[in-house]
Parts: structure tokens; sequence; C-alpha cells
């Protein structure tokens, strides 16, 4: 992942949880999902867990974040996604090759991920929705794309 990324994928997963647990004084309970293994996804885990202390999310306290890996067998991420239903999560972060078979998967849970690949040509979103002032990101201004999965 690209450090200039983690704004946008911070900003998705407040926007995600803020809605998904508003009229709750439970704990947020955040699902992370990578295909890789615990030491792989390491970094992504530890940036997550520091944007969400950032915004008053901690561990323990107003936060759970489970987190499960599909040790690089791509094939276990869907019942993961179902694992983390089960969990009774709010939402579910994912990242890198885990990112197109979870948000095509079926699941009842938001998702937000990271994803280096363009999401609309690789079939993962429908298309972009420029957020907040409506600028291209060529035509500069301030803006977060938001992409639409498709039905």
């Amino acid at each position: 992942m690209r450090r200039r990324d983690l704004p946008a994928v911070f900003g998705g997963v407040m926007v995600a949880l803020r809605a998904s647990t508003a009229s709750s004084a439970a704990p947020a309970r955040v699902g992370f999902l990578s295909g890789g293994d615990d030491k792989g996804a390491a970094d992504f885990v530890a940036a997550l867990r520091d944007g969400l202390a950032a915004e008053g999310y901690h561990e323990p306290g107003t936060l759970i974040l489970e987190c499960v890996y599909a040790d690089y067998s791509l094939e276990r991420v869907l019942a993961l996604v179902a694992e983390l239903e089960r969990r009774r999560v709010d939402l579910i972060v994912t990242h890198a090759a885990a990112t197109p078979i979870v948000v095509k998967g079926y699941r009842t849970v938001p998702v937000v991920y990271e994803f280096s690949a363009d999401p609309v040509a690789t079939g993962i979103a429908a298309d972009f929705i420029l957020q907040r002032d409506g600028h291209h990101p060529d035509e500069g201004g301030t803006q977060q794309q938001a992409p639409r999965v498709p039905a």
C-alpha cells in the first residue's frame, strides 16, 4: 500500500464505521480480512489501528478489531467473510488480492478496501462517485472518490 492511500482508506473506514455504529453504545466491531498472513499484513493492521485510535476508537473499550487471514489461499476468502459476519462485525476492511473476492462475493456487511489497481477497470466498481466539491482529480480541488459497486 502506498502511504498516500492511507488517508482515503481511513476516510472510508470512518464514514462507514460511524454510519453503522451511530445509534449504539457498544464498541465498534471492525473485521480485517487479508488474503495473506499476519506477518505480511502487520504494517497495514498497525496503520489501521493507529488511524482508528486517532479518531477515538481504541482497543479495548470503543473498538474490537477482528483480524482473519487466508494465508495466501484465496479460496478461503469467502469463508472468512462468512466468519466475520458470524462475529457480527459492523464493517469489513480488506486489501490487496482479497479485495475483488470480498467486494464481489455475497456479504451483508459494508466493506472498505485498499486496492492499488483501478477498481473500475478490474470490475470491482461500476464507476467513481466524486464527493465533496465534485471535481475530477486532474482539475484540482479536494475530493474523496468512492467507487460504486455494481449491483
